[in-house]
């Protein structure tokens, strides 16, 4: 790979993670309203969850490497829980306005991830849940990753395609098991301190194929996983187009990057709001996007004032 392009993926995780909101909260859009044909441009959206992936991948390893494993896990904790914890009494509170009955094992689940397994309560969101998952199994998946490096982290992606077309795995579990390669491709550009070849990163080019291959032949494969093979390629593209404009052009995505997980959290929210009370495509158009301004703007403004909490920590 060009080494200007891997510098610009390396130092450039902001502008990524804005890109990758913006395409989730388009993605999500369709979702709430299958209905209207134009939105379906925005499937492949989901991708800006890989994004995300990468480079949680990729900046675990700093901490990991600079503190204790005990310092490590509070360090995760303080970032993400608080914002999970809002999330979760806020929905449990939806559900309780929706005339759901929450019992106080169910409040229990919420708030500490369990219910995301089944164990009990309401669904909350699959994707911090996962993430709080992969902090605990970081250290395994960092030794992993160091062992199988690159090539293995090709091959771990073809056997998850394989894997995930066969066999009728829950949308929410197969949503986190299909980003792990790229998990592991951001730990794999951190230990890595040569150059990665381009010609090697295009290797998820063949998974990507095997996917769409797949998917034409079984239809429950989900698209995610044809999607998360294109993301090396996408972000490669990415640093070519961005790499000639001049950053000032794109501070306001490197703002929204910075409050990724805010805007994230905020859109669950949103999302939860729009499905449970208001019907009609153009409510749903107009009180999808007043609502994702109004909460993020409310998460931000609570996360910029969290004392001694970077938001981009």
């Amino acid at each position: 790979m060009n080494r200007n392009v891997k510098l610009f993926i390396i130092n450039n995780k902001n502008l990524y993670g804005g890109i990758g909101i913006v395409l989730v909260l388009l993605y999500h859009l369709l979702c709430l309203d299958e209905s209207v044909s134009f939105y379906w441009l925005f499937y492949p959206g989901f991708i800006g969850v890989d994004l995300f992936m990468f480079y949680s991948g990729y900046s675990l390893c700093f901490s990991y490497n600079k503190n204790s494993l005990i310092d490590f896990y509070k360090r995760r904790i303080k970032r993400v829980g608080p914002i999970f914890l809002l999330l979760a009494i806020t929905k449990t509170f939806l559900y309780i306005l929706r005339g759901n009955d929450v019992s106080l094992f169910d409040w229990l689940c919420n708030i500490s991830t369990l219910s995301y397994y089944g164990i009990g309560g309401q669904f909350i969101d699959w994707y911090l849940c996962a993430l709080f998952l992969y902090y605990l199994l970081f250290p395994g998946i960092m030794y992993i990753t160091k062992c199988i490096k690159l090539g293995g982290a090709f091959l771990l992606s073809i056997i998850l395609v394989v894997t995930l077309s066969i066999y009728n795995i829950d949308w929410t579990y197969g949503a986190a098991i299909a980003r792990l390669p790229m998990f592991m491709l951001g730990i794999v550009f951190f230990q890595n301190k040569e150059l990665i070849k381009f010609e090697s990163f295009l290797w998820f080019v063949i998974p990507m194929f095997l996917s769409i291959a797949l998917y034409l032949y079984h239809t429950n494969i989900g698209g995610y996983t044809i999607m998360d093979m294109c993301t090396p390629l996408l972000m490669y593209v990415i640093a070519l187009i961005f790499g000639n404009i001049k950053p000032k052009l794109c501070s306001w995505i490197q703002y929204i990057g910075m409050h990724s997980l805010e805007i994230y959290v905020g859109n669950v929210i949103v999302m939860a709001i729009i499905a449970f009370w208001i019907k009609g495509s153009m409510h749903i158009f107009l009180w999808y996007w007043v609502l994702n301004l109004a909460i993020s703007f409310v998460l931000i403004q609570i996360s910029n004032k969290k004392i001694g909490v970077n938001a981009n920590s």
